[in-house]
């Protein structure tokens, strides 16, 4: 028998086929606000004091008004409330926020509501994917450099056109091109290269979402002595590296086989995600 699943609105735990947005409501017509993935282990939310730092700085610059309830503290606490009220322990969540109440483009308010989502996944840990991805390239449109584009908005046109490409072409994954023409992240997820034994991953400026598993994963190489550059990533960079990684909040670490006709080692990457599974206990 299948045990019913729950969401999280605004703090109240409702049914997940429950049908609470109505047509003329800002997410349902313009997919206004932002949203984090987070990954719960063992009935605790790693690093959700680096998601909430996102979150809040993605709601000043869409100027949402937080719930005044949700605090850093309310944060967490509403993520696990949602954990218990499942009976999860290890779970894949996602926390919406979005603006309230009706309006054409400009809105009538600029309040927030929240939604919180959870699905129970069986890994305790983080895990190295044994069995590397197989890339390609998506260069049908362009993600463009500023502000917005390091944020994760409720609008994802290009990850969904993306997403379909990489079906059609039978990849398992593949890489945006910003608007400079140079290689800015993955379908789902940042990137990181190991060329001439230096970890390179894709500047703030270069249009990739500024993600929190990037942020750990760089000071994790950096205790582990590793060089660490933000720079910008070309496609003969991408030939010329040893190695490739892509990473999210979600998943972990996920090691790049190959990309177009060129192979990858996976020697840095089994190395930080073995410090980051340690960083949780």
């Amino acid at each position: 028998m299948t045990r019913m699943a729950f969401i999280n609105l605004n703090g109240e735990i409702v049914s997940a086929t429950e049908k609470i947005f109505a047509a003329d409501d800002r997410i349902t017509r313009y997919g206004d606000g932002l949203f984090e993935s987070i990954r719960a282990l063992n009935g605790t939310i790693p690093f959700w004091q680096e998601h909430y730092e996102r979150l809040f700085h993605g709601a000043k610059l869409l100027n949402l008004t937080m719930p005044t309830n949700l605090d850093a503290n309310g944060f967490r606490e509403q993520l696990i409330y949602l954990l218990k009220s499942n009976g999860y322990q290890n779970a894949r969540m996602r926390f919406m926020l979005y603006r309230n109440g009706k309006g054409l483009y400009l809105p009538f308010q600029n309040e927030a509501g929240y939604l919180i989502e959870a699905l129970e996944i069986p890994e305790n840990s983080f895990v190295l994917n044994i069995n590397g991805l197989q890339t390609g390239l998506y260069t049908e449109h362009f993600k463009s450099c500023d502000s917005l584009s390091s944020l994760k908005t409720n609008n994802s046109l290009i990850y969904v056109l993306a997403s379909i490409f990489k079906q059609n072409q039978k990849f398992d994954e593949v890489f945006l091109i910003n608007q400079k023409g140079f290689i800015c992240e993955s379908s789902s997820a940042n990137l990181f290269i190991v060329k001439n034994e230096e970890l390179i991953t894709p500047a703030g400026n270069q249009g990739c979402i500024m993600g929190v598993m990037r942020r750990i994963v760089i000071n994790l190489a950096k205790r582990n002595n590793l060089s660490v550059t933000e720079s910008c990533i070309s496609i003969d960079d991408m030939k010329e590296a040893s190695e490739v990684f892509i990473t999210n909040a979600s998943m972990g670490i996920q090691w790049v086989s190959s990309f177009q006709n060129y192979v990858y080692e996976t020697e840095k990457a089994s190395l930080i995600n073995i410090g980051l599974n340690k960083s949780l206990s």
